[in-house]
């Protein structure tokens, strides 16, 4: 297996301004949040009460969770203080009450055990040295009967694939979906992580266009 280089948090205003740029073109709480959200629901048994983003970035998918559940907690967690200073400061005049945002590590997650009903996460695992670690963390803080959504680019798309699914993107937009999914996981590693996870007959896995998403159940005890 090749192991990837870590790639750390996005850091600096002026990088934390136009990964936010391109989410807008991308139009990609229309196209993409707002119905993982709804799926996301269908699938699941109760309204959830608590819920993690992890890697929230600007947090525009955590507000999007925080306004369709206002009766739940949603905590959005960033390892780069850049973001997580944009999403306060762009939360701030939503007057959201159920929101907050937590500066920390997907590898060590500062909750409790059996904390969260959702952890959600997009496009942050290739982020992340120890991809293990980060799953097991996940594992760890989501409640029985809780389900966890890991969703990130593959790198394992043809080009022919690529070129389809992309041809509607500003070029500046394709080019980093391009980037994005060449610093990305083959499919075929991810499944290899998995198999190695003590709850491994609780995941699967799907591919669909561009992306992979490993789904996470945790019964009951």
């Amino acid at each position: 297996m090749e192991f990837k280089d870590f790639s750390g948090p996005l850091i600096g205003k002026d990088r934390v301004k136009r990964y936010v740029e391109s989410l807008r073109r991308k139009d990609k709480v229309k196209r993409i949040y707002r119905p993982l959200i709804a799926r996301i629901l269908s699938e699941s048994t109760q309204l959830p009460r608590r819920i993690l983003d992890l890697g929230t970035g600007p947090g525009f998918l955590a507000l999007e969770f925080a306004k369709k559940l206002p009766g739940a907690s949603v905590v959005g967690l960033d390892l780069s203080p850049d973001m997580i200073e944009y999403a306060e400061n762009f939360v701030e005049c939503k007057s959201l009450k159920n929101l907050r945002f937590v500066l920390s590590d997907a590898q060590e997650i500062p909750f409790e055990d059996n904390y969260f009903e959702v952890v959600v996460s997009h496009g942050m695992i290739k982020c992340v040295s120890d991809v293990q670690k980060m799953l097991n963390e996940i594992y760890r803080v989501l409640s029985g009967g809780g389900c966890a959504y890991i969703i990130d680019s593959r790198r394992d798309v043809t080009p022919k694939e690529f070129d389809e699914i992309t041809k509607i993107l500003h070029p500046v937009d394709k080019e980093k979906s391009r980037r994005s999914v060449d610093k990305s996981y083959r499919t075929s590693e991810i499944k290899e992580i998995l198999g190695k996870m003590s709850f491994n007959k609780n995941t699967q896995i799907k591919v669909k266009g561009l992306i992979y998403e490993i789904k996470i159940r945790k019964p009951f005890n």
